[in-house]
Protein backbone atom coordinates (compact mmCIF):
# COMPACT_ATOMS: atom_id res chain seq x y z
CA UNK A 1 0.00 0.00 0.00
CA UNK A 2 1.24 3.28 -0.81
CA UNK A 3 2.00 5.06 2.47
CA UNK A 4 -0.31 8.37 1.41
CA UNK A 5 -2.85 6.00 1.50
CA UNK A 6 -2.90 5.11 5.07
CA UNK A 7 -3.18 8.63 6.55
CA UNK A 8 -2.68 10.83 3.77
CA UNK A 9 0.38 12.29 4.58
CA UNK A 10 4.03 11.57 5.87
CA UNK A 11 7.40 12.85 6.18
CA UNK A 12 10.19 12.42 3.92
CA UNK A 13 13.42 13.07 5.99
CA UNK A 14 16.33 14.92 4.76
CA UNK A 15 14.70 15.11 1.16
CA UNK A 16 17.64 17.71 0.75
CA UNK A 17 20.81 18.57 2.92
CA UNK A 18 20.02 21.15 5.83
CA UNK A 19 22.48 23.40 4.23
CA UNK A 20 20.76 23.57 0.70
CA UNK A 21 17.81 24.30 3.06
CA UNK A 22 19.17 27.13 4.64
CA UNK A 23 20.63 28.38 1.69
CA UNK A 24 17.17 28.54 0.04
CA UNK A 25 15.67 30.43 2.89
CA UNK A 26 16.83 33.54 2.56
CA UNK A 27 16.24 33.41 -1.03
CA UNK A 28 12.94 32.12 -0.95
CA UNK A 29 11.97 34.99 2.27
CA UNK A 30 13.40 37.60 -0.55
CA UNK A 31 10.62 36.31 -3.25
CA UNK A 32 8.04 36.32 -0.92
CA UNK A 33 8.26 39.01 1.01
CA UNK A 34 9.04 41.47 -2.10
CA UNK A 35 6.36 40.75 -4.17
CA UNK A 36 3.72 38.51 -2.58
CA UNK A 37 0.90 37.10 -4.49
CA UNK A 38 -0.97 37.18 -1.18
CA UNK A 39 -0.44 38.44 2.36
CA UNK A 40 -2.68 38.33 4.92
CA UNK A 41 -2.86 37.54 8.54
CA UNK A 42 0.74 37.01 8.55
CA UNK A 43 1.04 34.60 6.07
CA UNK A 44 2.69 35.51 2.47
CA UNK A 45 2.68 33.72 -0.21
CA UNK A 46 4.28 33.43 -4.01
CA UNK A 47 2.69 31.69 -6.85
CA UNK A 48 4.88 30.81 -9.74
CA UNK A 49 7.75 30.86 -7.08
CA UNK A 50 10.01 29.01 -9.39
CA UNK A 51 10.29 31.79 -12.09
CA UNK A 52 12.10 33.94 -9.84
CA UNK A 53 13.96 31.05 -8.23
CA UNK A 54 15.28 29.01 -10.83
CA UNK A 55 17.28 26.53 -8.34
CA UNK A 56 13.87 25.10 -7.09
CA UNK A 57 14.30 22.87 -9.69
CA UNK A 58 15.94 20.94 -7.50
CA UNK A 59 12.98 20.49 -5.33
CA UNK A 60 10.70 20.05 -8.22
CA UNK A 61 12.72 17.03 -9.42
CA UNK A 62 14.19 15.33 -6.42
CA UNK A 63 14.23 11.47 -6.99
CA UNK A 64 12.70 10.69 -3.57
CA UNK A 65 9.67 12.84 -4.06
CA UNK A 66 9.62 11.83 -7.83
CA UNK A 67 9.42 8.26 -6.53
CA UNK A 68 6.63 9.29 -4.22
CA UNK A 69 4.50 11.13 -6.66
CA UNK A 70 4.64 8.45 -9.34
CA UNK A 71 3.99 6.07 -7.38
CA UNK A 72 0.75 7.43 -5.95
CA UNK A 73 -0.21 9.47 -9.36
CA UNK A 74 1.01 7.17 -11.78
CA UNK A 75 4.18 7.75 -14.05
CA UNK A 76 3.44 10.76 -15.76
CA UNK A 77 2.64 13.74 -13.60
CA UNK A 78 3.51 17.92 -14.04
CA UNK A 79 3.64 20.14 -11.77
CA UNK A 80 0.78 22.51 -11.07
CA UNK A 81 1.86 25.03 -8.72
CA UNK A 82 5.09 26.36 -7.10
CA UNK A 83 4.40 28.80 -3.86
CA UNK A 84 7.31 30.18 -1.71
CA UNK A 85 5.25 30.65 1.71
CA UNK A 86 6.46 32.68 4.62
CA UNK A 87 4.80 32.21 8.14
CA UNK A 88 5.60 35.30 10.56
CA UNK A 89 5.69 35.24 13.96
CA UNK A 90 2.48 35.47 15.41
CA UNK A 91 0.03 34.49 13.08
CA UNK A 92 -2.98 32.54 13.61
CA UNK A 93 -4.03 29.61 12.12
CA UNK A 94 -6.02 29.34 8.99
CA UNK A 95 -8.35 27.69 7.28
CA UNK A 96 -8.69 23.60 7.25
CA UNK A 97 -9.32 23.14 3.31
CA UNK A 98 -8.26 20.86 0.82
CA UNK A 99 -6.35 21.87 -1.88
CA UNK A 100 -7.23 21.97 -5.34
CA UNK A 101 -9.34 20.68 -7.23
CA UNK A 102 -10.85 19.61 -3.99
CA UNK A 103 -11.13 23.14 -2.40
CA UNK A 104 -14.61 24.06 -2.89
CA UNK A 105 -14.45 27.51 -2.68
CA UNK A 106 -12.55 27.71 -6.20
CA UNK A 107 -13.97 27.79 -9.74
CA UNK A 108 -12.22 24.64 -10.70
CA UNK A 109 -13.38 22.27 -8.16
CA UNK A 110 -14.76 18.76 -8.71
CA UNK A 111 -18.33 19.37 -6.67
CA UNK A 112 -18.73 17.49 -3.10
CA UNK A 113 -19.47 15.17 -2.81
CA UNK A 114 -16.38 14.09 -5.02
CA UNK A 115 -15.14 10.77 -6.09
CA UNK A 116 -12.55 8.77 -4.31
CA UNK A 117 -10.18 9.93 -7.09
CA UNK A 118 -6.19 10.96 -6.77
CA UNK A 119 -5.92 14.09 -8.67
CA UNK A 120 -2.93 15.69 -7.13
CA UNK A 121 -0.70 15.67 -4.29
CA UNK A 122 0.92 18.06 -2.42
CA UNK A 123 4.70 18.11 -1.19
CA UNK A 124 5.59 21.33 1.52
CA UNK A 125 8.97 21.38 1.68
CA UNK A 126 10.12 22.37 4.94
CA UNK A 127 13.21 25.35 5.04
CA UNK A 128 13.14 25.82 8.33
CA UNK A 129 12.27 23.95 11.41
CA UNK A 130 8.52 22.64 11.63
CA UNK A 131 7.48 22.54 15.25
CA UNK A 132 4.67 21.92 17.83
CA UNK A 133 4.57 25.97 17.99
CA UNK A 134 4.44 26.48 14.06
CA UNK A 135 4.14 23.18 11.75
CA UNK A 136 1.14 22.61 9.23
CA UNK A 137 -1.59 21.10 10.71
CA UNK A 138 -2.90 17.41 9.23
CA UNK A 139 -6.00 15.59 10.08
CA UNK A 140 -4.87 12.22 9.33
CA UNK A 141 -7.34 10.03 7.29
CA UNK A 142 -9.59 13.25 5.80
CA UNK A 143 -8.48 11.96 2.88
CA UNK A 144 -11.36 9.45 2.52
CA UNK A 145 -14.10 11.67 3.24
CA UNK A 146 -15.87 13.13 0.32
CA UNK A 147 -15.95 16.76 1.37
CA UNK A 148 -13.77 19.28 3.16
CA UNK A 149 -14.67 22.32 5.72
CA UNK A 150 -13.93 24.43 2.26
CA UNK A 151 -17.26 23.08 1.11
CA UNK A 152 -19.16 23.39 4.73
CA UNK A 153 -20.27 26.05 7.29
CA UNK A 154 -18.19 28.46 7.90
CA UNK A 155 -17.56 27.53 11.67
CA UNK A 156 -15.83 23.95 10.21
CA UNK A 157 -13.11 25.82 8.79
CA UNK A 158 -11.47 27.21 11.63
CA UNK A 159 -12.47 24.66 14.50
CA UNK A 160 -10.20 22.03 16.19
CA UNK A 161 -10.92 18.19 15.04
CA UNK A 162 -10.14 15.08 16.99
CA UNK A 163 -6.79 13.62 16.13
CA UNK A 164 -5.78 16.79 14.55
CA UNK A 165 -1.85 16.90 14.61
CA UNK A 166 1.14 19.46 13.87
CA UNK A 167 3.94 18.17 11.75
CA UNK A 168 7.34 18.41 12.99
CA UNK A 169 10.62 18.44 11.15
CA UNK A 170 13.86 19.66 10.26
CA UNK A 171 15.26 21.74 7.37
CA UNK A 172 15.37 19.76 4.56
CA UNK A 173 13.00 17.41 5.22
CA UNK A 174 9.66 17.42 2.92
CA UNK A 175 6.18 16.54 3.78
CA UNK A 176 3.92 14.95 1.58
CA UNK A 177 0.57 14.90 1.23
CA UNK A 178 -2.57 13.40 -0.61
CA UNK A 179 -4.42 16.94 -1.74
CA UNK A 180 -7.42 15.60 -0.25
CA UNK A 181 -6.14 15.43 2.62
CA UNK A 182 -6.99 18.43 5.59
CA UNK A 183 -4.80 20.72 6.49
CA UNK A 184 -4.79 24.16 7.77
CA UNK A 185 -1.74 26.56 8.17
CA UNK A 186 -1.15 26.61 11.65
CA UNK A 187 -0.68 29.67 14.08
CA UNK A 188 3.19 30.71 14.27
CA UNK A 189 3.41 30.77 18.42
CA UNK A 190 7.20 30.45 17.87
CA UNK A 191 9.55 33.44 17.96
CA UNK A 192 10.74 33.38 14.32
CA UNK A 193 9.45 32.69 10.37
CA UNK A 194 8.62 30.00 8.87
CA UNK A 195 9.57 29.30 5.66
CA UNK A 196 8.42 26.50 3.16
CA UNK A 197 7.93 25.73 -0.27
CA UNK A 198 4.77 24.08 -1.76
CA UNK A 199 5.15 21.94 -5.03
CA UNK A 200 2.17 20.21 -6.02
CA UNK A 201 1.73 17.54 -9.16
CA UNK A 202 -1.21 16.27 -10.90
CA UNK A 203 -1.83 13.29 -13.58
CA UNK A 204 -1.27 13.81 -16.85
CA UNK A 205 -5.14 14.15 -17.12
CA UNK A 206 -5.83 16.88 -15.11
CA UNK A 207 -6.65 19.67 -17.05
CA UNK A 208 -4.37 22.73 -15.61
CA UNK A 209 -6.18 25.30 -18.46
CA UNK A 210 -8.16 26.72 -15.60
CA UNK A 211 -4.97 28.14 -13.80
CA UNK A 212 -3.69 30.13 -16.77
CA UNK A 213 -4.53 33.51 -17.71
CA UNK A 214 -5.94 34.03 -21.34
CA UNK A 215 -6.90 30.54 -21.34
CA UNK A 216 -10.68 29.54 -22.45
CA UNK A 217 -11.45 27.35 -19.36
CA UNK A 218 -10.16 30.39 -17.39
CA UNK A 219 -12.69 32.47 -19.29
CA UNK A 220 -15.40 30.28 -19.08
CA UNK A 221 -15.30 29.35 -15.51
CA UNK A 222 -13.10 32.22 -13.69
CA UNK A 223 -13.50 35.47 -15.65
CA UNK A 224 -17.80 34.63 -16.43
CA UNK A 225 -18.76 33.39 -13.39
CA UNK A 226 -16.93 35.76 -10.70
CA UNK A 227 -15.61 32.67 -8.42
CA UNK A 228 -12.08 33.23 -7.85
CA UNK A 229 -9.15 30.86 -8.68
CA UNK A 230 -5.67 30.45 -8.38
CA UNK A 231 -3.33 32.14 -11.23
CA UNK A 232 -0.42 30.80 -12.05
CA UNK A 233 2.10 32.85 -13.72
CA UNK A 234 4.44 31.85 -16.52
CA UNK A 235 7.28 30.92 -16.53
CA UNK A 236 9.59 33.38 -18.89
CA UNK A 237 11.51 31.82 -21.81
CA UNK A 238 14.95 33.01 -20.01
CA UNK A 239 14.18 30.60 -17.20
CA UNK A 240 12.75 27.53 -18.68
CA UNK A 241 15.73 27.09 -21.25
CA UNK A 242 17.84 26.74 -18.27
CA UNK A 243 16.22 23.78 -16.69
CA UNK A 244 17.15 20.43 -17.59
CA UNK A 245 14.96 17.42 -19.69
CA UNK A 246 13.10 16.08 -16.26
CA UNK A 247 12.22 19.96 -15.29
CA UNK A 248 10.79 20.75 -18.61
CA UNK A 249 8.59 17.36 -18.74
CA UNK A 250 7.29 18.44 -15.72
CA UNK A 251 6.85 22.45 -16.34
CA UNK A 252 6.71 22.74 -20.04
CA UNK A 253 2.62 23.53 -19.81
CA UNK A 254 3.77 26.60 -18.09
CA UNK A 255 6.38 28.30 -20.36
CA UNK A 256 5.43 31.74 -21.77
CA UNK A 257 4.46 31.19 -24.91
Amino acid sequence: MHPLETSGWYVIAGAIDSGTALDLTMRVRNAVCGAPTYDGGGIAFRQGAINVLPELEDLVCNPRILEVVRGFLGEHVRVSFTTGIVTQPGSAQGMWHADWPFNQMHAGRLPAPYPPIRAQATVIWMLTPFTEDNGTRVLPGSQRRRNNPTGMAERARFRSYPGELAVTGRPGDALALDSRVWHCPAANRGSTERVAVAVRYAPWWLDLSILRDGSLTRDMMVERSGIPENLVPPIPRDVFTRFGREARDLLGHLREE
